[in-house]
């Protein structure tokens, strides 16, 4: 728990939702690279057990700005055959 109340603090202001509540945990965390096209672009990923937060580092695992939330609930897993565009698929 004091962990997650520790990335609740650094989104500071840019906190969408209450990160620190009664039964969520945290799984993991990591960095992910979005494909931009101009360059990549690192994002910091936050996996609860509901809940998906991810943002971008402004000081090394001391600040995120730019939170998401992305609610486990609503979230499907879907098979992708290799060869397959994956734009064409939603």
């Amino acid at each position: 728990m004091d962990r997650i109340r520790y990335i609740e603090k650094c989104f500071g202001n840019d906190n969408v939702i209450r990160l620190s509540t009664p039964g969520r945990a945290l799984v993991g965390e990591g960095v992910l690279i979005k494909v931009c096209r101009k360059k990549p672009k690192a994002r910091y990923f936050f996996l609860f057990n509901d809940l998906l937060v991810y943002g971008t580092s402004v000081l090394s695992k001391k600040k995120y700005i730019n939170q998401h939330v992305i609610e486990l609930k609503n979230v499907q897993i879907k098979s992708i055959p290799d060869g397959d565009d994956p734009s064409k698929i939603i």
